[in-house]
């Protein structure tokens, strides 16, 4: 009997996906479906296995085992699962500093292929504005907080799938501030 060898096979989450193991042999050999290496079982005697709703957790090589009394044959099928990006989100939108205080935004991102992350400020790119520090693979933005850098930051993560983005509002407050809300808790 003989089995097709290798088939390379890409979905976006939450779509619908099915293997097709297309098996020729007498007798009729019997068919066993497996993930990683025959690390674990997924299905038995089905020529189909099928994904209703696929997810990060199914990707991996599955493997159509058909054997019966003469041998045996693989076939191998490689699942990439497309995600589009997604900004894990926290609760801290607004952010209150003082002038002269180091302000850190990040923006952690899920997505496959790995999502291109920008910044903006106020509607301008992050890379145009010289005292705005981008690092950590951009995920992350960092400054010295003047009055004038009070604004809109955003976070734009975008791949092939999708894009999603991220504001954050920074209100920068002057050192006069500073001194009366100390004044006023004493």
């Amino acid at each position: 009997h003989r089995v097709d060898r290798r088939q390379r096979q890409m979905c976006i989450r939450d779509r619908h996906i099915t293997f097709d193991c297309i098996v020729d042999g007498y007798p009729i050999p019997e068919i066993s479906w497996f993930k990683d290496q025959e690390n674990e079982k997924v299905s038995e005697n089905g020529s189909k296995l099928t994904f209703i709703k696929v997810d990060e957790t199914n990707m991996g090589t599955y493997q159509c085992k058909a054997q019966n009394i003469l041998g045996k044959s693989t076939k191998s099928f490689i699942l990439n699962v497309n995600i589009p990006p997604k900004i894990q989100s926290s609760k801290e939108n607004l952010l209150k500093v003082f002038e002269n205080q180091e302000v850190s935004m990040n923006c952690e991102v899920n997505g496959n292929p790995e999502p291109t992350i920008s910044w903006s400020f106020n509607g301008k790119s992050a890379m145009e504005i010289e005292n705005l520090k981008i690092s950590n693979g951009s995920k992350s933005l960092t400054f010295k907080a003047h009055l004038m850098d009070s604004g809109i930051y955003s976070c734009q993560a975008v791949n092939n799938f999708g894009a999603d983005s991220r504001n954050f509002t920074v209100l920068v407050l002057g050192m006069q501030m500073k001194l009366l809300i100390k004044l006023f808790r004493n």
